[in-house]
């Protein structure tokens, strides 16, 4: 594009490089080219099932090797809570929606309850009129302002009289698995900037309380998404959207903008999850067990990783690169015909890069991505995480691939990211800047479009090798609506 120095000024105001507008210009016009769809991943083919013995085995080894580690816990924790109280805010529509009689009839297992009781001043038993008074309260402002705050401030739990939300509880399931050596347990939040201090606050309390009950030290770091990473938004006919004094639109990347915070993240080992995706006190074994498996996993294909590796630089013998290709052909990658063969120089490439073990639960038709196994342009087959958004819905063939998935991502990760050597990878070298999301949008009456980087754990890390394992479903308890609450794992 030809830039007047007016828009050169507005992008470097911004923080964002113009080489990079015109590449999501170029993105624009050219669209975004669907995944092709190999097969799902299902156990046994993609998705790794463990025995019992294997499972123990593993956990031991990360029991064992964590005292020498550096660990951590990232968690994108920046997302608004808005979406949790869509039913409620829309209950006028429909007051006698499923939703809304349920937030009624269980008003008393919400942690807050009491609250809002205490407050309010509502008679025991409740019904629609009472409504209205309630959501005044939940989302006033001057209130409880829940609607607008960070999810992770929103109280899940409680124990006694105390309100415990999901910061905390990120807090408390750390230590049981994240601790390595020097008792350090280490947190990373990526936070919305104008809540960043009363989240430092909550959890500067809380930490406290847990470092003198467990003898340990929490280290907690928090980050914002860098604008630099907004992308610019485009009218239908692909030109820059601007407003009437001719600024530009530009928009957060979406989570896929997280791998630069990620990247900032130098430690060993590096457990990923969602700030919504806790339990309570109680229902916490078989995460922290399954945490401790996937990290275990992790620790023993990054030690057989590094071995190949030193043997591929310094061995002579010739049976390194059958060694190796047997490798990568079990734990990453199969091929359509014949047998993989790689020369030593392609097996350095694909074995010398980031590392992550994925938990997968069964599909129980929860929204969102799945494991499978997916065509690169140049026909190798490889495991990646894949959003309905990226695939073509219009091909019969895909579709019924699609429908016959089995497994669903729970955003359960553990990464390793150093190399043989133990320096850090630069985790920008290994993102698909293809694998982007168009979406369609509206500003009024007028149609934009609007672009998505590649998201975390889809093209932000398809270059990553890949390992899925199957964890239970106890090791999901996402919080999509606030209803989700009342769910047993969130109860008591």
């Amino acid at each position: 594009m030809n830039w007047n120095q007016e828009d050169l000024k507005r992008m470097k105001d911004h923080g964002v490089d113009p080489l990079q507008i015109d590449r999501q210009i170029e993105l624009f016009k050219q669209g975004t080219k669907p995944v092709v769809l190999a097969r799902a991943c299902t156990s046994g083919d993609g998705i790794q099932q463990l025995s019992e013995e294997a499972k123990t085995e593993l956990v031991c080894l990360f029991d064992d090797s964590a005292p020498t580690l550096s660990i951590s816990k990232f968690v994108p924790a920046s997302g608004a809570a808005s979406r949790m109280f869509k039913h409620l805010h829309q209950w006028k529509k429909d007051p006698l929606a499923p939703l809304v009689q349920e937030f009624l009839q269980g008003f008393d297992g919400f942690a807050f309850a009491m609250d809002l009781r205490q407050k309010g001043g509502f008679s025991q038993e409740l019904n629609v009129q009472d409504l209205p008074n309630i959501l005044n309260l939940m989302f006033d402002e001057t209130a409880f302002n829940f609607s607008n705050k960070p999810k992770g401030l929103v109280p899940f739990h409680k124990k006694g009289e105390h309100l415990i939300t999901p910061f905390e509880e990120h807090l408390e399931e750390a230590v049981a698995y994240a601790k390595g050596k020097d008792e350090k347990c280490r947190l990373h939040f990526t936070v919305a900037p104008s809540y960043r201090d009363e989240i430092a606050t909550l959890v500067e309390e809380r930490k406290q309380a847990i470092e003198e009950r467990e003898g340990v030290l929490i280290e907690v770091e928090y980050s914002e998404q860098d604008p630099s990473t907004d992308t610019i938004a485009v009218f239908e006919n692909n030109d820059p959207y601007r407003t009437e004094i001719g600024d530009f639109l530009f928009r957060p990347g979406g989570h896929g903008a997280l791998i630069h915070n990620l990247n900032t993240v130098n430690s060993d080992l590096i457990f990923i999850k969602n700030i919504d995706n806790v339990v309570s006190e109680s229902k916490r074994s078989d995460t922290i067990s399954y945490k401790k498996v996937i990290g275990g996993l992790a620790l023993k294909l990054m030690k057989e990783i590094h071995h190949l590796v030193d043997r591929l630089h310094t061995s002579t013998d010739e049976t390194i690169e059958e060694d190796a290709t047997e490798f990568v052909r079990h734990w990453f990658s199969v091929s359509g015909t014949g047998e993989l063969q790689f020369s030593r120089e392609e097996l350095l490439k694909k074995l010398n890069k980031p590392l992550r073990v994925c938990g997968m639960v069964k599909n129980e038709g929860e929204p969102g991505g799945g494991p499978f196994w997916t065509f690169s342009e140049d026909g190798e087959v490889s495991t990646q995480i894949i959003e309905k958004a990226q695939i073509n819905l219009a091909d019969e063939t895909q579709v019924k691939i699609v429908e016959h998935a089995t497994h669903f991502n729970p955003v359960d990760l553990v990464c390793a990211v150093k190399d043989f050597n133990g320096e850090k990878f630069d985790l920008n070298k290994f993102v698909n800047p293809a694998a982007a999301f168009i979406a369609d949008k509206s500003i009024g009456d007028v149609a934009i479009k609007a672009l998505e980087l590649p998201g975390l754990w889809n093209g932000a890390m398809e270059d990553w090798n890949t390992v899925f394992v199957e964890v239970p479903l106890s090791t999901f308890n996402p919080v999509k609506t606030v209803n989700d609450l009342l769910r047993p794992a969130h109860q008591g």
